[in-house]
C-alpha cells in the first residue's frame, strides 16, 4: 500500500536545512537513516560499492522479498531527494577522511559481507553464502540438475539450500557439525528446507575439500562428538575413525559473516572485536561526526533490527545538529475502527 502511494509517504522535506550527511552502505540500516535524515531536510548522499543499492536486502531470497519491491522502495527514496553514489568503495575510490571533510556527519552502515573461514584445505573451492544469494539470474541457470552442498547451520545456510532447490538443483545437502536441535537457524526455516527436499547431515565437519578435473567437489567429513554430559555449545571433538565423503557440483560456505573494516585506514583503532566500536545508545564512534549502525556496529541481526539501528543513528545525528528531527517524532497510535466508531 505504501509503495503504491509513495508520493504520500515518501515526499521531499518542506524545508531544507543545508546540512550534509554521508551514509556508507545502502542496506536496511543505511536506508532507514537516510529516510529520517532526509525527512528532516538534510542533504543525504548514500555511497555503496555495489552496482545496485539495497545491500543485504539483495541477499534475501526472492521468494521472500522480490527485487521489484526493493527497487520500488529505492526509487521512492530517490524521489525524496536522497542521492545514491554506486560502485564507489570507501577507502579505495574515496577516502573516509575526504567524506568527513565534505560532510557534517558520516554514518557507516557497511554490514557484514566477508564469509568466515573454516580453515580447511580446499576452502578456496567454495562459494560464499551471501554471494550465492546475491548473484542473481545467472545462478538460476547454473545449478539446474546439479548437486549442491551447503556448509553451515544458520538462517543463511537454510536460505541458500531452499534457494538452490527452487533454482532447480537436483540434490541439496546441508552439512552441520552439531545436531539438528542445536542448529542456530529458526525452527521454521529448518522445517521449510526439509519440506522442500533439502537433506540435512548433522554431526559432521568438513576437514578437506578437493576437486577433480571435471570440477566435481569432494568433501571429506569427520564425525563430531561431544563429551558425555557436556553442555550445549561445548567444544566438539573429531572422531578420526568415523569419516564420510560427499560429492557435489558446488559447495557453498555459510558459517557466518564478518566485517571488512579496511576502509577505516589510519583509523583502524576504531575497530573492536571485528566491528566498529560505538556508543550503544547513539552509534557515535571515537571520531567527531562519525557514526556507525547496523551489523557493522552490533553484529548480525535481522532486517528490522538494522532499520531500528539506522533510525537511532539518525536521531543521534539530529541531536548533533541541535534539533529533534523527523526520526524523534513517533507517529501517534491509531485507534481500532471499532473504538473510533464508539
Amino acid at each position: 500500500h505504501i509503495l503504491k502511494h509513495a508520493a504520500e509517504y515518501y515526499h521531499p522535506p518542506r524545508a531544507e536545512t543545508g546540512r550534509r550527511v554521508a551514509i556508507v552502505g545502502s542496506g536496511p540500516a543505511g536506508l532507514s537513516a537516510a529516510y529520517f535524515l532526509r525527512k528532516s531536510g538534510h542533504q543525504v548522499v548514500v555511497y555503496d560499492a555495489a552496482a545496485r543499492a539495497g545491500g543485504m536486502l539483495r541477499g534475501i531470497p526472492k521468494y521472500r522479498l522480490p527485487s521489484e519491491v526493493t527497487d520500488q522502495a529505492l526509487a521512492a527514496l530517490e524521489r525524496m531527494g536522497i542521492r545514491f553514489v554506486l560502485e564507489t568503495r570507501i577507502g579505495t575510490d574515496l577516502a573516509l577522511d575526504d567524506l568527513r571533510r565534505d560532510h557534517e556527519a558520516v554514518l557507516l552502515t557497511t554490514g557484514l559481507w566477508d564469509e568466515r573461514s573454516i580453515g580447511v584445505p580446499g576452502e578456496e573451492l567454495t562459494t560464499s553464502g551471501i554471494a550465492y544469494l546475491t548473484c542473481g539470474a545467472d545462478a538460476q541457470r547454473s545449478v539446474r540438475g546439479k548437486r549442491i552442498a551447503v556448509i553451515g547451520g544458520g538462517n543463511v545456510a537454510m536460505d541458500v539450500a531452499v534457494t538452490a532447490r527452487r533454482r532447480g538443483a537436483a540434490e541439496v545437502t546441508v552439512v552441520y557439525r552439531r545436531q539438528l536441535h542445536e542448529m542456530p537457524a529458526y525452527k521454521e526455516e529448518i522445517a521449510q528446507a526439509i519440506e522442500e527436499g533439502v537433506k540435512i547431515a548433522t554431526g559432521l565437519a568438513p576437514v578437506c575439500i578437493s576437486a577433480d578435473g571435471a570440477g566435481v567437489r569432494t568433501l571429506e567429513l569427520v564425525r563430531c562428538v561431544s563429551a558425555p554430559g557436556a553442555s550445549r555449545g561445548a567444544e566438539l571433538q573429531l572422531d578420526a575413525g568415523a569419516t564420510e565423503t560427499l560429492q557435489a557440483d558446488e559447495v557453498v560456505l555459510a558459517v557466518g559473516q564478518s566485517a571488512d573494516l579496511s576502509f577505516l585506514g589510519a583509523h583502524g583503532a576504531l575497530a573492536a572485536r571485528g566491528l566498529v566500536a560505538t556508543d550503544a545508545r547513539s552509534g557515535r564512534t571515537g571520531l567527531a561526526g562519525l557514526y556507525a549502525a547496523g551489523d557493522v556496529a552490533i553484529g548480525p541481526d535481522s532486517v528490522i533490527g538494522a532499520i531500528a539501528e539506522g533510525r537511532k543513528a539518525a536521531e543521534a545525528i539530529e541531536r548533533q545538529f541541535g534539533g529533534a528531527g523527523a526520526a524523534a517524532a513517533a507517529p501517534a497510535a491509531r485507534k481500532p475502527a471499532s473504538a473510533r466508531a464508539a
